[in-house]
């Protein structure tokens, strides 16, 4: 490198390691919280508007029937060790069932991000990415620029063709 303007912007660029990594993962960080976003307001907003609208009961849930599916015959096996009191509970000799209503925000909470795997997978990838730009290691970065191997279908088939290589090695 000449010792023009351009050969000193380089090394000095170069030399400042630590620099790069903290633009990179901050430009990587910034990346995964646009994703997430536009994962939030698009599909994941029709996932949580498809669950909450496919509830019977707008949350409300009959604990007693609930309890005849997870265990039936509670009648006979129940009967010695419950009071009148109980018994209802346990479907027995009660005229009345018992419902429970869940908040809105556990059941959002549940269609939004529980029931939608790819909402987890970019909570887990903006923390993580959030990890490597806040703490700066280079493991750490690695692991949320594994991100970038998994999206780039030219980057799929190079791991494909390392991986079977070395399961073909592994096995012999």
């Amino acid at each position: 490198v000449g010792d023009g303007t351009f050969g000193k912007a380089l090394r000095q660029f170069v030399g400042h390691k630590v620099g790069m990594l903290a633009v990179l993962s901050f430009v990587h960080f910034v990346f995964c919280v646009l994703l997430l976003l536009s994962h939030i307001f698009g599909a994941g907003w029709l996932n949580m508007k498809t669950g909450l609208a496919s509830e019977a009961n707008g949350g409300r849930f009959s604990l007693t029937k609930l309890w005849k599916a997870y265990a039936p015959n509670t009648d006979e096996r129940f009967a010695p060790w419950t009071t009148q009191g109980d018994a209802r509970l346990f479907g027995s000799g009660g005229e009345g069932e018992v419902f429970v209503t869940v908040p809105l925000v556990l059941r959002v909470f549940y269609y939004s991000i529980l029931l939608d795997i790819e909402m987890l997978y970019y909570l887990v990838l903006a923390v993580v990415a959030f990890w490597a730009f806040w703490f700066g290691e280079e493991m750490i970065v690695a692991l949320s620029i594994l991100d970038i191997v998994r999206m780039s279908p030219s980057m799929q088939k190079i791991m494909r063709s390392f991986t079977k290589n070395l399961s073909m090695v592994m096995f012999t």
